[in-house]
């Protein structure tokens, strides 16, 4: 299991974390997401050998949001 904390700009409410960290969760090979709307944070627990690194990135863009590399 690889653990990962992503910052994410874009975010501007309860609403907005909260959509970022149920789509992450729905997402295969993610074991556990917790988003942070206070420090523009996700902690990312997921397993690299079914999602990758770059799945994981697209996934909050698809929701509009900006990942920081």
């Amino acid at each position: 299991m690889e653990n990962i904390i992503l910052k994410i700009n874009g975010m501007k409410c309860t609403g907005c974390s909260q959509r970022v960290e149920r789509a992450l969760k729905n997402t295969d090979g993610i074991e556990s997401a917790s988003v942070n709307l206070e420090t523009r944070e996700a902690n990312i627990s997921y397993n690299k050998g079914l999602v990758t690194y770059d799945k994981i990135c697209e996934t909050i863009v698809d929701l509009g949001f900006e990942v920081e590399k």
